[in-house]
């Protein structure tokens, strides 16, 4: 399973898309930053600090493309058949590539936080201090966001493989990402009429905005803890159902 790990990592280093998403993002975040230094008065230096500078849609962006298109590849080759013709299972294929997808999150995350980190020192040195409060604090949302990202793109695993379109798997998860930050509110009084609603994953990926303050647990119901586990269920519901379908394709 290694080689087929290692495989998958080759395809995606290899992709020019991979290398253009990284150039954009560093450009997107250090456009942001720039706008903050010369309109002080329209962005708040710290806010956009905590925000990784307009990265987070980004990133989501990046990584529903990537998942669409390494779920995909294989099938729209033709390369599915010889690669299930050597000792490998679909089981051990998808796993393979929920890995890359899982490392590549993380690498993209870690990068965004350490480019941030430089942006603020170049520009931001003397406007605001990095106190052991703040980077806590940046490093908690950080983790939230990823995990919410991580419940989209199970979602997106889900459907590229229930309707073997890319198109439709990324449509979901972007509309996903645009209704759970539009909705938050609106969601939170359907949950206070029905208490029951607690448990949809759209309430689990209000995480990053109820550890921001944005809402309480009071409108969302959950504890912090009750939305990181709801997360990690969920996720694990839409990888499995995703593998079921994925094993179930005809090639």
């Amino acid at each position: 399973m290694l080689k087929l790990i290692q495989q998958e990592v080759y395809k995606l280093v290899q992709k020019r898309s991979t290398t253009i998403g990284l150039g954009l993002l560093a450009a997107v975040m250090a456009f942001f930053a720039a706008i903050t230094k010369i309109y002080p008065n329209l962005l708040d230096a710290q806010g956009q600090f905590e925000g990784l500078y307009s990265a987070g849609i980004f990133l989501v962006f990046m990584l529903i493309a990537a998942t669409s298109n390494i779920t995909m590849m294989e099938f729209q080759s033709g390369m599915i058949r010889p690669l299930l013709y050597r000792k490998y299972s679909r089981t051990q294929v998808l796993i393979s590539k929920w890995l890359v997808i899982l490392g590549y999150s993380i690498i993209l995350y870690v990068v965004s936080f350490i480019w941030s980190l430089i942006l603020k020192l170049v520009l931001f040195n003397g406007t605001f201090a990095l106190t052991s409060t703040l980077l806590t604090h940046l490093v908690q949302n950080l983790v939230a966001q990823w995990l919410t990202t991580w419940l989209l793109l199970s979602v997106v695993f889900l459907m590229t493989n229930a309707f073997k379109s890319s198109a439709v798997a990324v449509s979901v998860g972007i509309i996903g990402y645009f209704v759970t930050n539009v909705m938050a509110t609106l969601l939170a009084l359907f949950i206070a009429r029905w208490s029951w609603l607690r448990f949809n994953p759209l309430n689990m990926m209000t995480l990053p905005m109820q550890l921001a303050g944005g809402l309480s647990e009071k409108m969302t119901q959950l504890s912090n803890t009750g939305l990181i586990i709801g997360n990690l269920v969920y996720i694990a519901i839409f990888l499995y159902l995703g593998l079921v379908l994925f094993k179930r394709r005809a090639v």
